[in-house]
């Protein structure tokens, strides 16, 4: 017999890691619910920068109530790639049930009569599209009937998520740390709705559960020189990928390199509540990981102060940095955050910098290139 081949770990190949830690990061009168999850990832290799790409689980509720509505036997077969799976395993596992493809919509539509169909077009369709979930359709429409195979080939597989990893391979050895913001908001319809992947690791997976996951490779990373100054900026749960950095930069200053300076700006609402990773930020600043530390707490007075502002307010310190081959990084909400540090970092290159408007975008370009502004964001 030849040798069994080993099969590597990856999209297609999932490995179980086991959940052996969930710790609650916003404290009590916080309106954000984050945790600090730990995986048990065994000999899994990752770089700091990467992310842990995790498949979620649909609500088991949710998808009892689609097998009643759709009068399913619970141990109804289907077939996936050549493997059967019960109906209630593939839609807890496999397919996305809360964000439904328009080949799915299409193919409902033609099942209703001329006057359901332009409720539907009204109610789910255009703007609203992509908004609402299978529950929800099914409910409005409750005698659309629909086979199981036919179901399964309309539905899109459920994708992965990916999260900034929270920790270091040297550091923490074979545990992996995320942080998680539970996801809850109101779609169209006033219904509340939870993220799936959010709230299947921070309120379904009970310690000791298993997920499947896959190292997701990144260009988002630590200078190659360990002794290159870093500034982060990272409010909320952009913290993750900088708290891996600063335990690689703690963990190779322990083992006799040479490492450069740490700058971190940290923000979200209110420090009482909000100050995510406080214990050890201010641990990793006693021990040196961690030079300096610039908070923002958006809240904690009546006119609001952000990342970007305690940029500007050390704006020469930051320029001096710069200037003497620092590497600057953002991680976090892409929506706005972001923009708004960007905006700031070309202010400050044109006021502290003397760098003239037309030339900001080309030295910030440079910066790019030379692997000095790097960004991870969402």
């Amino acid at each position: 017999m030849g040798e069994a081949k080993e099969v590597k770990c990856g999209r297609e190949h999932p490995y179980a890691a086991e959940l052996v830690a969930r710790e609650r990061l916003s404290k009590a009168g916080s309106e954000k619910d984050v945790y600090r999850l730990t995986f048990d990832i065994g000999d899994l290799d990752y770089t700091c920068g990467d992310a842990l790409a995790i498949y979620p689980k649909n609500d088991e509720g949710e998808v009892e109530s689609i097998l009643d509505m759709l009068k399913f036997q619970r141990d109804l077969k289907v077939e996936i790639h050549g493997v059967s799976y019960p109906i209630r395993d593939a839609l807890i596992k496999k397919f996305c049930i809360t964000h439904l493809p328009k080949r799915f919509l299409d193919a409902f539509a033609q099942k209703l009569t001329n006057w359901s169909r332009d409720i539907f077009t009204k109610v789910f369709c255009g703007d609203n599209e992509d908004q609402y979930s299978l529950a929800e359709l099914l409910a409005r429409f409750p005698h659309i009937e629909i086979g199981c195979d036919e179901l399964c080939k309309l539905l899109k597989k459920i994708p992965p998520r990916l999260y900034s990893m929270a920790s270091s391979k040297n550091a923490q050895k074979d545990k992996l740390h995320l942080i998680v913001g539970a996801v809850s908001y109101q779609n169209f319809l006033g219904n509340t709705r939870q993220g799936v992947a959010s709230y299947y690791l921070t309120s379904r997976m009970r310690v000791g559960d298993c997920a499947d996951v896959y190292i997701a490779t990144s260009s988002f990373r630590l200078p190659l020189d360990a002794s290159a100054d870093i500034i982060m900026v990272g409010p909320g749960t952009g913290l993750a990928s900088f708290m891996g950095f600063l335990y690689e930069r703690e963990y190779l200053k322990n083992a006799g390199h040479l490492v450069g300076r740490s700058w971190l700006f940290f923000g979200d609402q209110h420090r009482a509540s909000d100050f995510l990773e406080e214990d050890e930020l201010l641990r990793l600043q006693r021990t040196g990981a961690l030079d300096s530390l610039d908070l923002a707490f958006s809240r904690d007075q009546e006119h609001k102060i952000y990342v970007q502002d305690r940029m500007f307010e050390k704006r020469e310190e930051l320029w001096k940095w710069l200037s003497k081959g620092a590497n600057f990084y953002i991680c976090g909400d892409a929506k706005r955050m972001a923009g708004d540090v960007e905006n700031m970092l070309k202010r400050i290159a044109g006021e502290v910098g003397k760098i003239k408007p037309e030339e900001i975008g080309g030295w910030l370009n440079d910066l790019r290139i030379a692997n000095r502004y790097q960004k991870d964001v969402y």
